[in-house]
């Protein structure tokens, strides 16, 4: 009763179709998220009874499997293809779908009944202080999100909601596991209060930038693959330098923030780069260039464009001969700096991953190192010339704005597709990743920002791409294109007296 359309006064982004605001804020409280990336996925191994195909064991004894009939449209055929899609209780079979040769299920709370994530969003519209606020978060299923929180009295907080599941004792999720043993199945789902939470830290403020939100200490497995922690490292080093005499932080400091370019992984890796001896002339030039790079991915930077290929070309050389092309292919969508931080600065792995097993040499991390320099600048020297003083990185790293599908229909593309020169990588606060296998588009980037002044809301700002129009004959079809990619804003319009336009009511049949 309390969820009434006329008292619902909230900003911000949302998904099409859904009756909450996403990200945004009310009249008192407002909020951001990004992905916490737990591990709620899991594959269990199915035992079928011979005698019937619908039956599986539980236990030493046989269930019968759950078989909705789906009916799948094809494209000339006038009869739909039925097909009976089984489900145990640990979820549907992937291999009745799947050339895999045994039945395989998917455990993932996205897929079980009574999801009321749509709820919880309802509930933070609604919400008018922090009790109020993670009482709508209970409700939260997945995908897990690290909601970020601030109000109109000056309270900030934190929480990482959803239905992460407690394993039993030597099962991590990692590899797949007997259906039909109990000893494997969930114990339940972390319970909400002692999910990872934080409400007015002393610290005076909150980073996360999808890295790993727990220590070691933390009682149960949130997952093992996280972001690396270079953008909330970059993000933790701003707030304390614009913070550093007391001042308080401006919304043109947050501004400055989300266009930040920075990678603090340059830290970490280019001392390596730089101890590398140059072979000749051309990889000394490209040498001394990074002597002086501060690790800013600056668009007209030459140091930046040389390191991001020789980064590329490092990883490429490392360890594509080691997992073969299928393998190393999987891993290079990757993040692994980490890994490869490890192999530089740990002689025995370097040894192990930078000989080339494919060669009848024994090469080490340096050579393979020089090497990796020769093809980065072979590779820029192609694209964008022999004068490396001429070498930009605007010039190759290229932010890709895809139509599906019509960006995959060649005599439609130029008409639907848009592209625009761009900074920053996959670990600036900015982020601009790389496509290893398309060096060096980018094909994902921040889709919305806001920032909300919480003492001034009329003062908040919001940026989206690629436009407010999906059409394209429309002038707002791309035109905050660059100024997205500038970390440029509009004003975040509150208030019914600041709505222009009709409005749209729609009403229940």
């Amino acid at each position: 009763a309390e969820l009434q359309g006329d008292t619902l006064h909230a900003i911000g982004s949302t998904f099409p179709g859904s009756p909450a605001i996403v990200i945004g804020h009310n009249e008192r409280v407002a909020w951001g998220v990004t992905n916490v990336g737990p591990d709620v996925q899991d594959l269990y191994v199915e035992r079928i009874n011979p005698a019937n195909p619908n039956q599986y064991e539980v236990d030493g004894a046989w269930q019968e499997m759950t078989v909705a009939e789906e009916l799948i449209a094809i494209d000339g055929e006038e009869e739909p293809l039925r097909w009976a899609a089984r489900r145990t209780r640990h979820g549907p079979l992937l291999s009745d779908v799947s050339d895999v040769g045994f039945p395989l299920a998917l455990q993932w709370p996205a897929l079980q009944p009574g999801d009321t994530t749509i709820d919880a969003f309802l509930g933070l519209n609604y919400a008018r202080d922090w009790e109020e606020f993670t009482t709508a978060l209970e409700k939260f299923v997945t995908p897990s999100q690290n909601f970020v929180y601030a109000d109109v009295a000056g309270n900030i907080g934190y929480y990482a909601p959803g239905h992460i599941p407690i394993r039993a004792a030597g099962h991590d999720g990692r590899v797949p596991v007997p259906g039909w043993a109990s000893e494997y199945e969930w114990q339940g789902f972390i319970p909400f209060a002692e999910l990872p939470h934080a409400y007015n830290p002393p610290e005076g403020y909150i980073a996360t930038a999808n890295n790993r939100v727990v220590d070691d200490a933390y009682p149960y497995l949130l997952g093992t693959d996280w972001a690396p922690p270079y953008r909330a490292e970059r993000i933790v080093e701003l707030i304390e330098q614009m913070s550093s005499g007391g001042e308080t932080i401006s919304l043109d400091d947050v501004a400055a923030m989300q266009a930040d370019q920075v990678s603090t992984q340059v830290r970490v890796l280019l001392p390596f780069l730089l101890a590398t001896p140059a072979l000749d002339a051309r990889q000394q030039q490209a040498i001394d260039l990074l002597q002086s790079f501060d690790g800013e991915m600056r668009m007209e930077s030459a140091a930046a464009a040389i390191y991001q290929a020789w980064m590329l070309h490092l990883e490429r050389a490392i360890f594509e001969d080691d997992l073969r092309a299928s393998l190393f292919a999987a891993m290079s969508t990757r993040a692994n700096p980490l890994f490869l931080t490890n192999v530089l600065n740990d002689p025995a792995q370097g040894a192990a991953w930078c000989d080339n097993v494919l060669s009848p040499l024994v090469e080490t991390c340096t050579e393979t190192a020089q090497v990796a320099l020769d093809h980065a600048l072979d590779d820029l020297s192609e694209r964008m010339g022999d004068d490396m003083n001429g070498w930009r990185w605007e010039r190759v790293h290229i932010t890709q704005y895809p139509h599906n599908p019509f960006s995959q229909v060649s005599y439609l593309k130029g008409l639907f597709h848009r592209t625009i020169p761009n900074g920053g990588d996959r670990y600036t606060v900015n982020v601009a990743p790389v496509n290893l296998e398309q060096p060096y588009n980018q094909t994902h980037s921040p889709g919305y920002r806001h920032i909300i002044d919480l003492s001034d809301i009329a003062a908040s700002r919001f940026m989206m791409t690629t436009g407010l129009s999906g059409n394209v004959l429309s002038p707002h079809y791309d035109d905050l294109i660059r100024r997205h990619r500038d970390v440029d804003y509009l004003p975040m319009r509150f208030g019914r007296e600041n709505v222009t336009g009709d409005t749209l009511q729609l009403t229940p049949r």
